[in-house]
């Protein structure tokens, strides 16, 4: 059987601060969050059962083991993805126009998306005595949705101006447009996964590299935001003889970012499972 220290060379992992586990077991079916302190583990014995689910938490980056011996059940995951990014914020509304005075204003653009957060990395060095399979997971988060334009401020109505001998008529005003869309926030890069294993002398395991099931995809990007409406135009007046029509509806938001310009796609991790 490898010993740990010969194990330990793959990863050099001499450098970090390591806690040591006698045992490390997760039963079937059950479920274990990870904390800080177990970010780099040398275990001497690794056992995880059917459908066992391990979760590396936000406040990780990543999670390295180094196992002397593993008993691996059937469906075990590794999640270690990162997060959703938050959606934008609505854009402030327009100000209405006044009567007499000034004229109605636009919305303002939908908030940006927060960048969706990287996978996390896990690195794996197994001596390993039996494995049904391991799925590990480090997509990276997708971006939030950017948040939907502000609506147009409505127009003012339109009103008559008399004197002694005439009358005029002051037009109603347009409504002011709508604000675009917020930008979607970009993908999370994903984690990158090495898994160095060995089996114990005397075992034999037919297509191993099979029992490995990985997924490191970039986070997409987010959505961009809804269009704001325009807003509405102010009636129109009717003053003895004249009269004057509607003011036009504001134009919706312009939709800035159709192509996704202002948002990437997060990068792909690297993968690598091989027999050390």
């Amino acid at each position: 059987m490898k010993s740990l220290l010969t194990l330990m060379i793959f990863y050099s992992c001499a450098c970090y601060s390591q806690t040591r586990m006698p045992l490390f077991e997760l039963g079937n079916g059950k479920t274990r969050t990870l904390s800080v302190t177990e970010r780099y583990l040398l275990i001497d014995m690794l056992t995880l059962g059917d459908n066992s689910t391990i979760i590396v938490p936000p406040e990780m980056d990543g999670w390295t083991v180094i196992a002397n011996e593993a008993v691996i059940g059937k469906n075990v995951t590794i999640m270690a993805s990162g997060s959703a990014g938050v959606g934008g914020g609505y854009g402030y509304p327009g100000v209405n126009g006044e009567k007499g005075g000034a004229k109605p204003t636009g919305g303002s653009i939908g908030g940006r998306g927060d960048d969706g957060k990287p996978g996390k990395n896990i690195h794996l060095t197994l001596n390993i005595r039996s494995i049904g399979s391991l799925v590990v997971i480090t997509n990276g988060g997708a971006g939030g949705p950017g948040g939907q334009g502000g609506i147009g401020g409505n127009g003012a109505n339109g009103y008559c101006l008399f004197s002694s001998s005439e009358s005029s008529i002051v037009p109603a005003q347009d409504g002011a447009g709508g604000g675009p869309g917020g930008h979607g926030g970009n993908g999370g890069n994903a984690g990158n996964i090495k898994i160095g294993y060995h089996l114990i002398h005397g075992v034999v395991i037919p297509d191993i590299t099979t029992r490995f099931i990985t997924s490191s995809n970039g986070g997409p990007c987010g959505a961009q935001g809804r269009a704001g409406g325009g807003g509405q135009g102010g009636d129109g007046a009717k003053c003895r003889s004249k009269k004057t029509n509607k003011g036009t509806h504001g134009p919706a938001g312009a939709a800035w970012d159709k192509e996704r310009k202002y948002a990437q796609e997060g990068k792909s991790g690297v993968v690598e499972v091989l027999e050390i």
